[in-house]
């Protein structure tokens, strides 16, 4: 009888689930910091965005106020009509 000799087992790959595992936590990590960066920067810019709106209402309720107190109470109807005429487009 012949003895036959053990069959080897391949060699085995080294094991890289941790180092995977690492590599997916990091980018989704770093993909959750970009969103909520975004985010921020949206809500950011909305912000300031209503902010700049509210002053430019505010300074042309200024300039219309002091454009129907110079005209008086006798130009008062063309004077509005001729500042609504030029806001018109605003």
């Amino acid at each position: 009888m012949e003895r036959s000799e053990p069959t080897a087992r391949p060699p085995s790959p080294p094991r890289r689930y941790p180092a995977r595992l690492g590599l997916l936590l990091v980018a989704l990590v770093t993909g959750i910091a970009l969103v909520a960066t975004s985010l921020a920067s949206f809500a950011g810019a909305r912000a300031a965005s209503a902010a700049i709106a509210e002053t430019s209402a505010e300074a042309l309720m200024r300039s219309v106020r002091r454009e129907l107190l110079i005209a008086g109470e006798d130009e008062l109807a063309t004077t509005a009509a001729t500042l609504l005429e030029e806001l018109a487009d605003q």
